[in-house]
C-alpha cells in the first residue's frame, strides 16, 4: 500500500484489510505519471473514494435507532450528526426509491441531491443474514459512476449508521471536482462489491454482485439559489503564485476554485498535497468545516466546505499541514466534580470544560473553545475511565460536536454512557505536536461584487 495513503489511514484510526490494501496498491500503481496531470486528493474519505471505494464508519446506539428519520430528512439528520451545517438537503432532495437485490443484500437508493459539483445519494442497505455484530466499520463500496453515459472519476466520503444488525442507512457524497455537471443529466451508480471490515480479529464480509441504478438528476433549483463571486484574489505562498478565481455559496456547500503556479517553473510534487490543507474562517470568526478537495498537479483545484451561515463580506484562509510523527501528544486533567476545567491545546488555543451530564444512554460534555480554529479544537476532546480507556464520539450517532453558540464557541459532545464514579479524566490533543499552522501565508478573500446569475 502507498506510504502516503497508509499514513492517512493510520491517522484516521482505520484498519485496512488485505483485500482493501491490495486494491489501493493496484489503483495507485495504475495512476497516470506526473506528466499526465494526476489528481491528488486529500482527506481519507476523498482519497479512498477516488479509487472507486466509499468508506463509512460508525454504529448506532440501539436507543437512538427509532429516532433516525427515513427519506425526506435523512440528509439533514446525518449531516448535522457528523458536524456539517445541515444546509437544505431535504428541501432539494429528489425522490428515487429504487432497489436492487443481489447475493442476499438489498441496496436501495432513496433520494438524490445535486449541488454545484457534488452528488449526494441517500441509500439503505439490508442484509438477509445480517452484518457482523457491533462492527467497527460500516460497509464500503467498489463502485462506478456515469453522467449521461460518460465515466466520471469522483472523490468524496460517506456518513451513516446501522439501525440494527440487518440495516444500514447512509449518505454518500460523490465529488466530481472541477468537472462541469450539466444542469440536468442521467446519473448511473453501479456497485460491484460491498465489503465490511470489523477488526483485526474478524475476517471482512464481502458481497459481490451488481447493484446498478440509473435515474434523472437536476441541479437547476439549487443553481437558482447559488451566490457566485469572482474575486481573483492573488497571493504568493512560498514558491507558488495562487489565484482564487471563484467562490460559490450554495444551499449546501461553500466551494473555492483555485489556480496555482510555480514561480520558477518547477513541477509540483505529487505528494505535496496529501497533508496540506486550508482552514477557512468567515468574517465573524466562524470556521467552515472542510469537506474535501481535489488538488491537481496542473495547479487547478477545488476545495469544498460546509454551508456558510450567511454570505460573508470576506473569507480568511489559514494554510496548514500535519507533521508526520509516531504519536500525537495529549493533555489531560483529573475529574473531581469541580468545574470549569481548562485544557491548554497549544498555540492554537484552549478548551474549557463547563459540565458533564451522566445519563442512562449517553454521557454529555459541555465546553467552550478559545482560539483560532473553533471546530478543529472542539473535535478532539476525550473522556477516560479509571482503567485509562478512552471514550470518543466515534461510538455514538453524534460523531462531531454540536455547536450551541457560534459567537461564544460553545459546544456539546455526546459520548457512550459512563458511570460518574468511573469517569476519571478529560483530555484533548495537544496540537503543537502535529499541526503546523502556516500563519505567515494567511490571507483574506474579499467578497464585494457578486456575479450576475
Amino acid at each position: 500500500m502507498s506510504d502516503s495513503l497508509r499514513h492517512i489511514l493510520e491517522n484516521e484510526k482505520l484498519t485496512a484489510s488485505k483485500i482493501f490494501s491490495e486494491r489501493v496498491d493496484r489503483t495507485l500503481s495504475s495512476l497516470p505519471t506526473r506528466n499526465k496531470t494526476p489528481k491528488i486528493r486529500y482527506i481519507v474519505a476523498a482519497v479512498i473514494l477516488a479509487l472507486g471505494v466509499t468508506v463509512t464508519v460508525g454504529t448506532i446506539n440501539p436507543a437512538l435507532a427509532a429516532n433516525i428519520p427515513v427519506l425526506g430528512s435523512l440528509f439533514s439528520h446525518l449531516h448535522k450528526a457528523i458536524g456539517y451545517d445541515d444546509g437544505e438537503y431535504a428541501k432539494y432532495a429528489i425522490s428515487v426509491n429504487k432497489s436492487v437485490t443481489d447475493n442476499g443484500l438489498t441496496f436501495t437508493v432513496n433520494e438524490v441531491v445535486c449541488d454545484e459539483n457534488i452528488i449526494y445519494v441517500n441509500y439503505t442497505l439490508e442484509s438477509d443474514k445480517g452484518f457482523n455484530s457491533v462492527p467497527s466499520f460500516a460497509p464500503f463500496f467498489y463502485s462506478n459512476c456515469k453522467v449521461d453515459g460518460k465515466q466520471f472519476n469522483v472523490s468524496g466520503g460517506s456518513s451513516g449508521r446501522f439501525t440494527d444488525k440487518h440495516t444500514y442507512v447512509g449518505v454518500v457524497e460523490l465529488n466530481v471536482g472541477r468537472e462541469n455537471l450539466p444542469d440536468e443529466f442521467s446519473f448511473t451508480y453501479e456497485v460491484e462489491e460491498i465489503i465490511q471490515l470489523v477488526d483485526k480479529s474478524h475476517p471482512p464480509q464481502s458481497w459481490k454482485g451488481k447493484w446498478s441504478f440509473s435515474f434523472p438528476v437536476s441541479k437547476e433549483q439549487i443553481k437558482q439559489s447559488t451566490n457566485t463571486f469572482s474575486p481573483n484574489t492573488r497571493v504568493t505562498m512560498g514558491d507558488k503564485e495562487i489565484t482564487i478565481s471563484k467562490v460559490k455559496f450554495t444551499p449546501l456547500n461553500t466551494t473555492l476554485y483555485i489556480n496555482e503556479k510555480i514561480k520558477d517553473g518547477a513541477n509540483i510534487r505529487e505528494d505535496s498535497y496529501i497533508t496540506k490543507g486550508w482552514y477557512l474562517i468567515d468574517d465573524k470568526g466562524r470556521q467552515l468545516q472542510e469537506q474535501g478537495a481535489e488538488l491537481n498537479s496542473d495547479g487547478l483545484s477545488v476545495r469544498n466546505y460546509n454551508k456558510a451561515k450567511e454570505i460573508p463580506k470576506y473569507l480568511t484562509v489559514i494554510p496548514y499541514e500535519n507533521t508526520s510523527i509516531p504519536k500525537v501528544d495529549e493533555v489531560k486533567a483529573d475529574l473531581n466534580g469541580e468545574f470549569p476545567i481548562t485544557l491548554n491545546q497549544g498555540k492554537i488555543g484552549s478548551v474549557t470544560i463547563k459540565k458533564i451530564e451522566f445519563l442512562p444512554d449517553q454521557t454529555v460534555l459541555y465546553y467552550r473553545v478559545d482560539g483560532k480554529l473553533p471546530l478543529t479544537q472542539a473535535f478532539s476532546i476525550f473522556l477516560y475511565d479509571k482503567k485509562g480507556k478512552r471514550y470518543t464520539r466515534e461510538n455514538t450517532f453524534h460523531y462531531f460536536p454540536e455547536v450551541l453558540d457560534d459567537a461564544q464557541h460553545e459546544f456539546k459532545s455526546v459520548y457512550p454512557p459512563m458511570e460518574k464514579e468511573d469517569c476519571a479524566q478529560v483530555g484533548s490533543i495537544f496540537y503543537d505536536t502535529y499541526l503546523n499552522l502556516m500563519e505567515d501565508y494567511k490571507f483574506t478573500i474579499p467578497l464585494e461584487n457578486e456575479d450576475t446569475k
